[in-house]
This record gives structure tokens, sequence and C-alpha cells, in this order.
């Protein structure tokens, strides 16, 4: 199981959830942005990019980041 955040300027967690390797080999990946990413950060999420610690974009000035939180 992998724990996947939203966080907000790296320092609070908004969201969470918990993936098996079950559910991203049926979902994949995309599943996990879409189902963290609130609806109103859509189009500026959509602009984002992977880099070393996650997939980030910027709204409202501040920037969110999904990751994982840690591996089971």
């Amino acid at each position: 199981m992998t724990k996947w955040v939203l966080e907000k300027n790296r320092n609070e967690i908004i969201d969470h959830l918990e993936y098996s390797a079950r559910d991203h080999k049926i979902n994949g990946l995309a599943d996990v942005l879409w189902s963290l990413i609130p609806p109103e950060m859509t189009l500026e999420a959509e602009k984002g990019q992977w880099d070393y610690i996650g997939y980030r974009w910027r709204y409202d000035g501040d920037i969110y980041t999904i990751r994982t939180l840690e591996q089971n």
C-alpha cells in the first residue's frame, strides 16, 4: 500500500489517499492525481509537472504537491 498526499507549500497535508498495487494496475497513476486534486484547481493543476518530489503546480500564490508519503 502506498500513501499519497496532497501538500500545500510543503508543510501542510490537505488530503491523502492509500493506493494499492492492484489499484495502480487497474486505474493507473492518473487516478491518484485526479482523486487528490480539488475541482477548483483542475485547470492550474493541468499545467503542473513532475519533479524529484512529486507532481507540483501553483494555485492562488501557493505551491501544491502530490507525492508519496510512505510505502508499506
